[in-house]
């Protein structure tokens, strides 16, 4: 049997010849000196061989001047804007606010946790190359760092979006299993099915919009890591509701600020409706949505929803992580997130069956667990 391309040693995340050409409006393109540096930094991807750590980059101090005053810019804007998953997530992969972190420095803390690793891409790869590595737990990310006369914005994946947008929410067991089975899908879809998966990916991992309170926060790493699109995104974009069908049909333009954005229930609602729509197979072309689980106020139903949420495979920490969601989708099926997302007990209850469902541990489930 031939192993694909993307998984050959001598050929990670497909080399050189998956890369996306940098476009002409990149702040950067007739920079001579920046295209070089790129050039520097992304020879460490394209040399690197599955099963090394990850490449060690040195980055220069005005790369760490960078690093510093986006850090400086995006974290208070996160306090204010973003979800609290996100907020919490942060403190559990804290990022060095003066210096670059290193991926290999956050593997550790991302592999004892959920069982994904960060490693180093050259560029903008193809979106079926990047999910379908998603699905092998593996990150695909850049090293370089955006052009420093657009510190606050990059049209593309660099290092800053990486690590503030993508690295923390990694951390989360059920984000991490949305991101697998996500690249899981990805593995068979025919180039049709590729383009839904690939905006469904988008508009949640990448720039999804959480209800929290009666108020709309970010989640997605593309507004985590752009301050000036996370600032005014409900003043530039139009806010959706959330209809995922809906959302696998609406192109996006992935070079400009975000014209059109959507927004879930709840943070918990995201996680389940996308991860059930994915194992159900409704990204599949001529698939039949489930109108009970995927309409902007539907409520998550037994049928639609926890076969698949409870079956969250390859984790590291299977006890709390097992227990956790176990516990999150029993308390969905008996309330029912229509009513859960606009009640004020929402989230005490959710932490208090999350806590507990730590605190018991294995000898302490309950015997229909």
């Amino acid at each position: 049997m031939t192993t694909p391309d993307y998984v050959s040693p001598e050929r990670h995340a497909g080399g050189a010849d998956r890369l996306v050409e940098l476009d002409r409006d990149h702040p950067g393109f007739r920079d001579s000196g920046y295209l070089q540096r790129r050039q520097t930094i992304a020879r460490l991807a394209l040399d690197y061989r599955p099963g090394d750590p990850a490449p060690l980059a040195l980055y220069s101090e005005e790369e760490h001047e960078l690093w510093r005053e986006v850090h400086s810019v995006l974290i208070p804007l996160h306090r204010e804007r973003a979800c609290r998953e996100i907020i919490d997530l942060q403190s559990v992969l804290p990022l060095d606010p003066e210096r670059i972190p290193q991926l290999e420095d956050l593997n550790a803390v991302l592999i004892a946790t959920s069982g994904f690793r960060m490693l180093p891409v050259a560029g903008l790869v193809v979106a079926q190359t990047f999910l379908r590595y998603l699905g092998r737990q593996i990150f695909l990310s850049t090293q370089y760092v955006r052009h420093h006369s657009r510190p606050l914005y990059t049209p593309e994946p660099d290092v800053i979006h990486e690590l503030v947008g993508h690295a923390a929410t990694l951390v989360h067991p059920a984000i991490a299993e949305l991101s697998r089975v996500l690249g899981a899908a990805a593995e068979s879809a025919t180039e049709e099915e590729m383009i839904g998966l690939d905006r469904v990916y988008w508009y949640t991992l990448e720039f999804g919009l959480v209800e929290e309170w009666g108020e709309v926060k970010a989640f997605g790493a593309g507004l985590l890591s752009s301050a000036g699109e996370l600032a005014e995104f409900d003043a530039n974009a139009e806010i959706q509701g959330w209809d995922l069908d809906q959302i696998s049909r609406t192109p996006f333009d992935p070079t400009d600020l975000q014209r059109t954005l959507f927004v879930a229930p709840s943070f918990t609602r995201l996680i389940c409706d996308v991860t059930a729509w994915v194992r159900r197979g409704l990204w599949r072309k001529g698939s039949i949505a489930c109108p009970s689980t995927f309409g902007r106020v539907s409520k998550v139903t037994p049928e639609c929803v926890s076969p698949h949420v409870r079956r969250p495979s390859d984790w590291l920490t299977p006890d709390t992580s097992i227990c956790m969601v176990n516990t999150l989708s029993r308390w969905f099926d008996e309330v029912g997130s229509g009513e859960a997302a606009r009640s004020d007990r929402t989230a005490v209850d959710i932490r208090r069956h999350s806590r507990a469902a730590v605190r018991g541990g294995p000898k302490n489930r309950p015997a229909h667990w």
